[in-house]
């Protein structure tokens, strides 16, 4: 129920994005982790940026650090495109049991967590 922001490094989002292909999740989709997957939707790209200025998404209006993973999807779900198109849903995150396994309390063990997580990534 706390909100809570993890930083992941170039190689560690290289990784997961690896493993996502490897487990053949690029047509599973959620709304808002919601646990309601859907396969209708279709991953079109996906690309991790190597440059700033240079990157296919800084055509888009996008400016955001190396090593940030895009993709893009068509949406073929008429009540998912519906949500995007009303404006209720702006963005896509990846799901991942390392929230899971994170305890936002204790803020002193947070840090060896996300350590400890982030290795068994693979």
């Amino acid at each position: 129920g706390t909100p809570f922001y993890i930083y992941f490094t170039k190689e560690t989002i290289r990784k997961m994005s690896e493993k996502f292909f490897k487990q053949n999740n690029h047509n599973n989709t959620d709304v808002n982790h919601d646990d309601n997957v859907t396969t209708e939707n279709t991953l079109i790209e996906s690309w991790i940026s190597e440059s700033i200025k240079h990157d296919k998404s800084y055509k888009y209006g996008f400016a955001l650090p190396e090593g940030t993973w895009y993709v893009s999807y068509k949406i073929n779900d008429d009540e998912t495109w519906n949500l995007i198109k009303s404006g209720e849903l702006k963005g896509f995150s990846l799901a991942g049991a390392f929230i899971q396994k994170m305890n936002p309390i204790d803020h002193e063990d947070t840090l060896s967590e996300i350590k400890n997580i982030l290795k068994s990534v693979k």
